[in-house]
């Protein structure tokens, strides 16, 4: 092989690997909202890969999903897909604050152990 193909290649897939998403792991997560539990046991939990603690959970059906962007000091907000199914976090969860391992406001509970 050509070295200049090679070290393209190479530098193509350093590239790829310092952009790509961290990797989901096993959890478990709850996810309530307005009283009604969408996600409650084992999940997946992926951090984002911005460097700020922010993190998707999915449910083990993938039904439902959730994103929490932190945005300061205990502070974050977070969307959903609240459709069953949807491929897309299109609701807003609101401004949560952080309770331990739960993120919070009064209509909103998410967790992830």
């Amino acid at each position: 092989m050509n070295t200049s193909i090679a070290s393209a290649l190479s530098c193509g897939a350093l590239v790829l690997a310092m952009v790509s998403p961290a990797h989901a792991r096993p959890a478990k997560c709850l996810l309530a909202v307005s009283g009604e539990t969408f996600i409650d046991g084992a999940c997946d939990f992926q951090p984002l890969s911005d460097g700020t603690g922010s993190f998707q959970i999915t449910g083990q059906n993938a039904k439902f999903f959730a994103y929490l962007y932190v945005t300061g000091a205990g502070q974050g907000t977070g969307f959903w897909n609240e459709e069953p199914g949807a491929g897309h976090a299109h609701s807003p969860l609101g401004l949560l604050l952080r309770d331990g391992a739960c993120w919070q406001n009064d209509t909103v509970r998410l967790c992830a152990w």
